[in-house]
């Protein structure tokens, strides 16, 4: 065995996992054995109510499997559209960089057009946006289009450029859809575990108030 092998990180949410397991066995052990399920009932817990804590434990469990999946394609999600934003940011830096070199001080208009000059927006609106006006001025004047495809950036491989924009922002848009699913599937999987944390403190509260019933050791019995 390799001593060095890292052992699993646990994650915080498989302490109120294993929480929930040791609740449900609790319930179970209730139901199954008639003295506490006597003590249950005195309690204001009858059989039925039992099953009902029980029932919610399922219904975390399903809202807890949901989520996990709703999470899984939003993250996949978030990659694709990390890794289509790079390839369009590092195709769009190169042209931007050759603009600039072809492009003198002297045509203020078409680099003012291209937004050859200032910083690329952090957020992913404004790459796109930028980006997206470079390309439409780049085919739209003239004298920059010549001048681009005079330097091997043609017009087909602008137009794919324009392509890979709107690409970005289609993966972007159910990237933003996904992640505002996952985000409501959490938000019913945390309204179900409060629900039951609630109901389940009420129970043992209640439940231990009653007396637990010690039969008589039938040795000590009075004969």
């Amino acid at each position: 065995m390799d001593k060095h092998k890292e052992t699993p990180k646990k994650r915080p949410e498989d302490d109120w996992r294993n929480v929930l397991m040791k609740e449900r066995t609790l319930l179970n052990n209730v139901l199954n054995n008639e003295a506490e399920l006597s003590r249950a009932t005195e309690a204001g817990y009858s059989r039925m109510e039992l099953y009902k804590g029980l029932g919610m434990i399922d219904d975390i469990q399903m809202a807890d499997m949901t989520y996990e999946e709703k999470l899984s394609k939003k993250e996949k999600q978030n990659a694709i559209s990390k890794q289509s934003m790079a390839n369009l940011e590092k195709e769009y830096l190169a042209h931007l960089k050759t603009a600039k070199s072809l492009f003198s001080k002297e045509e203020k208009n078409i680099s003012q057009k291209l937004k050859l000059e200032g910083d690329i927006p952090n957020t992913a609106s404004g790459k796109t946006d930028k980006i997206t006006q470079f390309y439409s001025v780049a085919l739209q004047e003239k004298r920059a289009t010549r001048v681009f495809q005079k330097n091997d950036i043609s017009v087909e491989l602008m137009e794919q450029m324009q392509n890979l924009v709107d690409e970005v922002m289609i993966n972007n848009q159910l990237a933003d859809k996904k992640s505002d699913t996952a985000a409501k599937h959490l938000k019913d999987l945390e309204k179900k575990r409060t629900a039951f944390g609630e109901w389940m403190e009420e129970f043992k509260a209640t439940y231990q108030l009653v007396p637990v019933y010690v039969p008589l050791n039938p040795s000590k019995k009075k004969l």
